[in-house]
Protein backbone atom coordinates (compact mmCIF):
# COMPACT_ATOMS: atom_id res chain seq x y z
CA UNK A 1 0.00 0.00 0.00
CA UNK A 2 0.88 3.68 0.09
CA UNK A 3 0.99 6.30 2.79
CA UNK A 4 0.21 9.14 0.34
CA UNK A 5 -2.14 11.75 1.79
CA UNK A 6 -3.94 14.60 0.07
CA UNK A 7 -3.23 12.80 -3.19
CA UNK A 8 -5.25 12.18 -6.32
CA UNK A 9 -6.68 8.68 -6.65
CA UNK A 10 -7.27 7.62 -10.27
CA UNK A 11 -9.47 4.58 -10.75
CA UNK A 12 -9.20 3.25 -14.29
CA UNK A 13 -6.41 3.73 -16.79
CA UNK A 14 -6.11 4.65 -20.45
CA UNK A 15 -4.28 7.19 -22.58
CA UNK A 16 -6.43 10.02 -21.22
CA UNK A 17 -5.79 8.91 -17.62
CA UNK A 18 -2.07 8.85 -18.30
CA UNK A 19 -2.20 12.44 -19.59
CA UNK A 20 -4.12 13.52 -16.49
CA UNK A 21 -1.56 11.83 -14.21
CA UNK A 22 1.32 13.47 -16.10
CA UNK A 23 -0.27 16.90 -15.52
CA UNK A 24 -0.93 16.17 -11.85
CA UNK A 25 2.64 14.98 -11.28
CA UNK A 26 3.98 18.10 -13.04
CA UNK A 27 1.93 20.07 -10.50
CA UNK A 28 3.89 18.35 -7.72
CA UNK A 29 1.00 16.24 -6.42
CA UNK A 30 1.09 12.56 -5.57
CA UNK A 31 -1.11 10.10 -7.44
CA UNK A 32 -2.37 6.62 -6.70
CA UNK A 33 -3.63 4.65 -9.70
CA UNK A 34 -5.92 1.63 -9.39
CA UNK A 35 -6.31 -0.57 -12.44
CA UNK A 36 -7.42 -4.11 -13.18
CA UNK A 37 -4.77 -5.04 -15.78
CA UNK A 38 -1.43 -6.26 -14.38
CA UNK A 39 0.45 -5.52 -17.62
CA UNK A 40 -0.57 -1.86 -17.53
CA UNK A 41 0.43 -1.60 -13.86
CA UNK A 42 3.94 -2.65 -14.85
CA UNK A 43 3.97 0.06 -17.56
CA UNK A 44 2.81 2.67 -15.02
CA UNK A 45 5.74 1.67 -12.78
CA UNK A 46 8.09 2.16 -15.73
CA UNK A 47 6.60 5.53 -16.73
CA UNK A 48 6.50 7.22 -13.32
CA UNK A 49 8.72 7.52 -10.27
CA UNK A 50 7.40 5.57 -7.28
CA UNK A 51 7.76 8.65 -5.06
CA UNK A 52 5.13 10.38 -7.23
CA UNK A 53 2.84 7.59 -8.42
CA UNK A 54 1.65 4.48 -6.59
CA UNK A 55 0.04 1.85 -8.85
CA UNK A 56 -2.26 -0.88 -7.52
CA UNK A 57 -3.51 -3.90 -9.44
CA UNK A 58 -6.90 -5.06 -8.18
CA UNK A 59 -10.41 -5.97 -9.24
CA UNK A 60 -12.60 -2.84 -9.21
CA UNK A 61 -15.31 -4.65 -7.25
CA UNK A 62 -12.87 -5.13 -4.34
CA UNK A 63 -13.56 -1.82 -2.58
CA UNK A 64 -11.52 -2.89 0.45
CA UNK A 65 -8.41 -2.96 -1.75
CA UNK A 66 -8.82 0.80 -2.21
CA UNK A 67 -7.57 1.14 1.37
CA UNK A 68 -4.13 0.18 -0.01
CA UNK A 69 -4.35 3.32 -2.16
CA UNK A 70 -5.23 5.27 1.01
CA UNK A 71 -8.59 6.36 -0.40
CA UNK A 72 -9.74 7.89 2.89
CA UNK A 73 -6.92 10.45 2.79
CA UNK A 74 -7.20 11.26 -0.92
CA UNK A 75 -7.90 14.88 -1.88
CA UNK A 76 -9.82 13.79 -4.98
CA UNK A 77 -11.01 10.55 -6.55
CA UNK A 78 -11.04 10.57 -10.35
CA UNK A 79 -13.09 7.72 -11.84
CA UNK A 80 -11.74 7.15 -15.33
CA UNK A 81 -13.77 4.48 -17.11
CA UNK A 82 -14.69 4.72 -20.79
CA UNK A 83 -18.38 3.86 -20.30
CA UNK A 84 -20.48 6.56 -18.58
CA UNK A 85 -22.96 4.02 -17.20
CA UNK A 86 -20.14 2.02 -15.66
CA UNK A 87 -18.79 5.23 -14.09
CA UNK A 88 -22.19 6.06 -12.57
CA UNK A 89 -22.72 2.58 -11.10
CA UNK A 90 -19.19 2.49 -9.68
CA UNK A 91 -19.59 6.00 -8.25
CA UNK A 92 -22.84 5.13 -6.47
CA UNK A 93 -21.30 2.00 -4.96
CA UNK A 94 -18.16 3.86 -3.93
CA UNK A 95 -20.13 6.70 -2.33
CA UNK A 96 -21.83 4.18 -0.03
CA UNK A 97 -18.47 3.44 1.57
CA UNK A 98 -16.82 6.84 1.08
CA UNK A 99 -19.54 9.51 0.99
CA UNK A 100 -17.42 12.53 1.93
CA UNK A 101 -14.71 12.38 -0.73
CA UNK A 102 -14.38 14.78 -3.66
CA UNK A 103 -15.24 12.92 -6.85
CA UNK A 104 -14.32 13.93 -10.40
CA UNK A 105 -15.49 12.16 -13.54
CA UNK A 106 -14.86 12.61 -17.23
CA UNK A 107 -17.86 11.91 -19.44
CA UNK A 108 -18.29 10.97 -23.06
CA UNK A 109 -21.92 12.14 -23.07
CA UNK A 110 -22.22 15.75 -21.83
CA UNK A 111 -26.00 15.43 -21.44
CA UNK A 112 -25.38 13.25 -18.35
CA UNK A 113 -23.58 16.05 -16.51
CA UNK A 114 -26.57 16.94 -14.30
CA UNK A 115 -27.12 13.27 -13.43
CA UNK A 116 -23.59 13.00 -12.08
CA UNK A 117 -23.84 16.27 -10.16
CA UNK A 118 -27.04 14.97 -8.56
CA UNK A 119 -25.20 11.74 -7.69
CA UNK A 120 -22.67 13.77 -5.73
CA UNK A 121 -19.81 14.36 -8.14
CA UNK A 122 -18.03 17.60 -7.40
CA UNK A 123 -16.58 18.17 -10.88
CA UNK A 124 -17.97 16.69 -14.06
CA UNK A 125 -15.87 17.20 -17.17
CA UNK A 126 -16.99 16.36 -20.67
CA UNK A 127 -14.03 15.60 -22.93
CA UNK A 128 -15.94 16.49 -26.07
CA UNK A 129 -17.42 19.69 -24.62
CA UNK A 130 -14.01 21.08 -23.62
CA UNK A 131 -12.34 20.01 -26.85
CA UNK A 132 -15.09 21.52 -29.01
CA UNK A 133 -14.91 24.83 -27.12
CA UNK A 134 -11.14 25.00 -27.53
CA UNK A 135 -11.30 24.20 -31.24
CA UNK A 136 -14.00 26.83 -31.78
CA UNK A 137 -11.97 29.33 -29.79
CA UNK A 138 -8.87 28.66 -31.89
CA UNK A 139 -10.83 29.36 -35.06
CA UNK A 140 -12.16 32.80 -34.14
CA UNK A 141 -10.40 33.89 -30.91
CA UNK A 142 -6.78 32.73 -31.14
CA UNK A 143 -5.59 35.01 -28.31
CA UNK A 144 -8.28 33.69 -25.96
CA UNK A 145 -7.42 30.13 -26.94
CA UNK A 146 -3.73 30.72 -26.23
CA UNK A 147 -4.59 32.20 -22.83
CA UNK A 148 -6.87 29.25 -22.01
CA UNK A 149 -4.12 26.82 -23.01
CA UNK A 150 -1.65 28.70 -20.81
CA UNK A 151 -4.05 28.54 -17.87
CA UNK A 152 -4.55 24.79 -18.31
CA UNK A 153 -0.88 23.90 -18.72
CA UNK A 154 0.94 22.67 -15.65
CA UNK A 155 3.78 24.82 -14.41
CA UNK A 156 7.15 23.10 -14.21
CA UNK A 157 9.19 26.01 -12.80
CA UNK A 158 8.42 29.09 -10.72
CA UNK A 159 8.33 31.46 -13.69
CA UNK A 160 5.75 29.23 -15.43
CA UNK A 161 3.00 30.30 -13.03
CA UNK A 162 0.71 32.87 -14.64
CA UNK A 163 -1.83 32.80 -11.83
CA UNK A 164 -1.23 32.35 -8.14
CA UNK A 165 -3.86 31.96 -5.45
CA UNK A 166 -3.34 33.37 -1.96
CA UNK A 167 -5.36 33.18 1.21
CA UNK A 168 -5.95 36.70 2.52
CA UNK A 169 -5.72 36.56 6.29
CA UNK A 170 -7.07 39.26 8.61
CA UNK A 171 -3.49 40.49 9.13
CA UNK A 172 -2.98 41.12 5.40
CA UNK A 173 -2.58 44.86 4.66
CA UNK A 174 -5.00 44.55 1.72
CA UNK A 175 -7.81 42.97 3.77
CA UNK A 176 -10.85 45.24 3.73
CA UNK A 177 -9.48 47.62 1.07
CA UNK A 178 -11.51 48.63 -1.95
CA UNK A 179 -10.63 46.52 -5.00
CA UNK A 180 -9.33 49.44 -7.06
CA UNK A 181 -7.05 50.68 -4.25
CA UNK A 182 -5.65 47.19 -3.69
CA UNK A 183 -5.22 46.66 -7.44
CA UNK A 184 -3.30 49.93 -7.93
CA UNK A 185 -1.10 49.26 -4.91
CA UNK A 186 -0.30 45.70 -6.02
CA UNK A 187 0.45 46.85 -9.56
CA UNK A 188 2.75 49.65 -8.41
CA UNK A 189 4.56 47.73 -5.68
CA UNK A 190 4.71 44.22 -7.15
CA UNK A 191 3.85 44.59 -10.86
CA UNK A 192 1.06 42.07 -10.56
Amino acid sequence: GTKFTNHILVIGWDKFGKQVVEEVVHSHHKVAVVYNDKNEIDLIHEAFDVKDVFALFTDYSNLEALEKANIKDAATVFINFTDDTEVLIYLLNLKKSYPDLNYVVSLSNPSLKETFVTAGVRYVVSKTEIASRLVASYTFEPDVAMMAESLMTSALQGEDYDLLEYCVTPQNPYAGQDYLDAFISLKKEHDC
